[in-house]
């Protein structure tokens, strides 16, 4: 028998590294966790995301968009005594709760950076895979053999920055990627303009509202608003997904399902007067839908100004395809990411694929 039988190795210390180290424990398998930072966590982990220069970091505000009952793993609950929805700080503490109580961290090697993952000289007979690694602390490069590889490392990789005509040529600001955001002062006394209405974009239009000049917002297909509590403070998640509402929607017409999902959204926002109002029904492949509960009053208030789709850029102002015409100092491009794997090689993760897989980008 091999040596490497039984042996899995797992790229990643955070949500899914973890919950996989556990199933393989379970079932008798030898995991590896093979961690480049030097705690778990994975993105909740700000501080080592910062540490280590890995996009995306958190931003001060970031609360999860899911509540605990959805999010917590069935196997290990959430306290009953934390609050429905939990900060970055608290969502990192449950991870290393989870840890613990499963002795997990035994099996996690930190401060290795996986550098490429390809198949095995006897890979049509075994099936194995060779990892490449490298350990950080003190730079040794090392190559073991696995029976098989999971990666757990996300796939929010590669920012995606939106084609803006004239943005390349012209413009003398400062542009960010949302994934690069730390903290609004670097928005003091300027004009910010966010190109993108998901949960990020909006959370960061929000924050920069509190120190900026003006805040812009461009939504170029609009979203819809989705506040995280309902009635008598349930949270939006366990009101809209119970089963019985799962059961009954694939037999509903489409169109009763969005008149009732955009009656619940319309009843806390009127999303035309904000200038958000979503080209796609609730229920559409191609919707956006965000969670956020502070940008209404960010608009009533004007604080945040809506904006459509981008025209052209050009050295300081922006002109958008309504007419509008606004100075502009910093864009932050909350447009999301590209799939990528930079260890995987083309026949592992094919680049076909990589363009097919969907892209968490611009609205």
């Amino acid at each position: 028998m091999a040596k490497h039988f039984n042996r899995v190795c797992i790229i990643g210390a955070g949500a899914s590294g973890l919950t996989s180290t556990k199933a393989c424990l379970e079932q008798g398998i030898r995991p590896t966790c093979l961690e480049k930072t030097s705690d778990l966590g994975g993105m909740w982990n700000n501080a080592e995301r910062i540490k280590h220069n890995i996009s995306p970091t958190l931003y001060p505000s970031l609360i999860a968009n899911l509540s605990k009952v959805v999010s917590s793993f069935s196997d290990f609950p959430i306290p009953k005594d934390w609050p429905p929805y939990l900060s970055k700080n608290m969502t990192l503490d449950y991870f290393r709760m989870y840890a613990e109580n499963f002795s997990l961290t035994q099996h996690i090697q930190f401060n290795t950076e996986v550098i490429k993952v390809f198949p095995s000289k006897s890979y049509d007979v075994s099936g194995s895979w060779i990892v490449r690694t490298k350990d950080l602390i003190t730079n040794d490069v090392d190559e073991k053999e696995y029976s098989a590889i999971i990666v757990a490392t996300g796939k929010h990789a590669k920012k995606f920055y939106a084609n803006v005509p004239g943005l390349d040529a012209t413009f003398n600001g400062e542009v960010i990627h949302a994934g690069d955001y730390i903290n609004q002062e670097i928005f003091r006394d300027k004009s910010v303009l966010v190109i993108g209405s998901g949960s990020t974009g909006c959370d960061i239009a929000c924050e920069a509202a509190s120190t900026a000049k003006n805040v812009f917002l461009s939504a170029r297909h609009g979203t819809w608003l989705t506040p995280r509590l309902q009635k008598k403070g349930l949270p939006f998640d366990v009101t809209i997904t119970n089963r019985f509402r799962r059961r009954l929607h694939p037999w509903m017409p489409s169109w009763i399902v969005n008149r009732r999902f955009q009656n619940i959204l319309e009843s806390r926002v009127n999303h035309e007067a904000c200038g958000l109002k979503s080209m796609y029904p609730p229920t559409s492949r191609l919707v956006v839908t965000t969670i956020n509960d502070n940008l209404p009053m960010k608009i009533y208030s004007g604080q945040v100004k809506t904006r459509p789709d981008i025209k052209r850029i050009t050295e300081n102002h922006a002109t958008f395809t309504n007419g509008a015409k606004d100075e502009v100092d910093v864009i932050v491009m909350a447009t999301g990411y590209t799939t990528e794997f930079p260890f995987l090689s083309d026949n592992v993760f094919p680049g076909f694929f990589r363009l097919i897989m969907p892209l968490q980008g611009r609205s």
